[in-house]
């Protein structure tokens, strides 16, 4: 724990925000799911970044940028898998199988995916949700333990892995979104306190862009991606500009600092 990406971006915030006090608390994703619903004032890193597509949650400008979601198993299986589902792998194909069981954190979405995994969600008894903090990573130890066979996630879960428990699995390309690009960003509540965090948190992203801990961090697990950072200024210059439509602007740089995020 404490060594994520996510865990570094929120670091990077306190520094740059220095007269912010911050309140960290690790729970599930579901969970934050459900504090979203019950209006609950807080804001969640690493979120994928569509505003006006989420009905619980304001946006703040990007943050950083992922590279798409893949199959993640391990090197014997994903042989396998390739030969019969091709690499990229259809995705489509291997959710009608009745052979290979799927597993991934419950409350989590997959952006151009997810309607994909939505349209044969009838073979929920091919599925696993699990539940839990740090559910990635056990879903991983469920795949080498061969529990289940495979996960969806970024590539950098596949890096996280081999950091921390010195493990090496394969990541497969999926074929319907190997062309995409996901953006993070941090989503907070939609309500008003949701609406000055996000501004407020704007003011600190021209920092956050310029941390040496949070790039040591983002080059660690996209050392394999060698244009990753000139692609990250292209994206990140794509909207730095642009005001949230979600949003109204920031009305003044003297209007006060929120207490406490």
């Amino acid at each position: 724990m404490n060594q994520g990406m996510c865990d570094e971006l929120t670091h990077a915030f306190e520094r740059a925000l220095p007269n912010t006090e911050f309140s960290t608390v690790f729970m599930p994703q579901a969970r934050i799911g459900i504090e979203f619903e019950r209006n609950a004032n807080l804001c969640f890193p690493c979120m994928i970044y569509n505003p006006g597509q989420h009905d619980r949650v304001y946006f703040t400008e990007p943050t950083h940028w992922y590279p798409p979601h893949g199959v993640i198993t391990t090197h014997e299986l994903a042989a396998e898998l390739t030969e019969q589902f091709g690499n990229p792998i259809e995705l489509s194909a291997l959710l009608e199988s009745e052979q290979y069981y799927l597993a991934y954190p419950h409350g989590r979405k997959f952006g151009d995916l997810q309607p994909i995994l939505e349209s044969h969600s009838s073979q929920n008894s091919y599925r696993i949700v699990r539940t839990g903090d740090n559910a990635p990573t056990a879903i991983l130890a469920m795949i080498r333990a061969n529990r289940v066979h495979y996960t969806i996630d970024y590539p950098i879960l596949v890096e996280y892995d081999k950091q921390t428990a010195e493990s090496d699995m394969a990541f497969i390309p999926i074929a319907e979104n190997q062309n995409s690009v996901v953006i993070g960003a941090i989503g907070c509540t939609k309500n008003a306190w949701g609406e000055r965090a996000v501004q407020h948190l704007n003011r600190g992203l021209p920092a956050i862009r310029n941390d040496e801990q949070f790039m040591a961090r983002l080059a660690m697990y996209y050392n394999n991606i060698p244009d990753y950072f000139e692609r990250y200024e292209q994206l990140i210059r794509q909207h730095q500009r642009e005001t949230s439509p979600q949003t109204s602007p920031d009305r003044s740089d003297n209007q006060p600092e929120l207490p406490s995020l």
